[in-house]
């Protein structure tokens, strides 16, 4: 058998074994998809291909890590920068909170494909996420304006509300429930700054709705008791509070009303017990879901 027999065999085989990983992956079976990758980058470990692959199939297992070593090697082997290797490195990146290396990589994936939504969508999340609200609003209006989506709309509703720009969130909001109705952030989103802005009426069927959505939503249950609070009606507010608390038993401002509605309704040790969890939610760290996601607006 000839050299030149033997190189068309060997890449006949891995362009086979590249066709089968990709079907894995698609049919999310992850560990199968990883093993075939595996195989073919122990093969040929310059090709790039099947880094990129492999760290696709590692990072959806979560194994974050490992991916971005994988996914760094197969930027190093590719002839050329490549935009979709510099896309799920800066995922992977952002998975973990690295927010500036995410920055650098996903700047670099959106020049380079410039009119891949995806990639702008999650360079604007990074830059929700390190407070850079200016830079996050530009990034989702550029998406709208070529593919306007329900997550994009989203995703610039909860950069206006960090922006303290209330009427621009809810005009996005809403856009974005009605583009997919069964968007559930985007429903528990809407309530609440309808909540905040004192405009109960409307937000109590959003909020309604997210728990059609999701039962167990616990920010939902907590905007309807805030509401019921604020109207003096303490029994309804109490079974909000406790349902938000069961569905998340660190919610702190939950645990917070909850004690204060036991307060106002003479139920003195609930109260004293409530405010014992709330010093132990202070003491550990735990904060207000709201406050994790919290932004200020920062010009450059």
């Amino acid at each position: 058998m000839t050299l030149a027999l033997v190189a068309v065999l060997f890449l006949q085989e891995a362009a086979s074994l590249l066709e089968h990983g990709m079907l894995f992956l698609e049919e999310r079976n992850l560990p199968a998809a990883e093993r075939v990758f595996r195989e073919l980058v122990s093969q040929n470990p310059e090709d790039s291909r099947a880094s990129y692959y492999l760290g696709i199939a590692l990072s959806r297992q979560d194994r974050i890590e490992e991916a971005i070593a994988v996914l760094e090697s197969a930027r190093r082997s590719a002839k050329r920068p490549n935009p979709s290797i510099l896309y799920e490195l800066g995922t992977a990146f952002s998975k973990l909170e690295r927010w500036q290396e995410a920055e650098e990589v996903l700047k670099q994936a959106t020049e380079l494909a410039p009119t891949e939504t995806v990639m702008r969508l999650q360079l604007g999340w990074v830059y929700y996420s390190k407070l850079e609200g200016e830079k996050a609003r530009a990034e989702f209006q550029r998406v709208i304006e070529t593919s306007p989506s329900a997550t994009a709309f989203l995703y610039l509703g909860l950069t206006e509300i960090g922006l303290g720009e209330n009427e621009p969130a809810v005009e996005a909001l809403r856009e974005a429930t009605r583009l997919e109705p069964g968007l559930l952030e985007a429903h528990v989103a809407l309530g609440k700054v309808l909540a905040r802005a004192g405009r109960d009426e409307e937000a109590m069927p959003v909020l309604t709705r997210a728990l059609e959505l999701d039962r167990s939503n616990a920010e939902a249950h907590f905007q309807l008791g805030l509401i019921a609070l604020r109207r003096g009606e303490l029994d309804s507010a109490s079974r909000s509070f406790e349902v938000a608390i069961d569905a998340d038993p660190e919610h702190l401002q939950a645990w917070y009303n909850r004690a204060l509605v036991a307060e106002r309704a003479g139920r003195s040790e609930e109260a004293r017990t409530c405010w014992a969890r709330v010093e132990e939610l202070r003491a550990s760290g735990a904060e207000d879901p709201e406050a994790k996601r919290r932004m200020r607006a920062r010009t450059r």
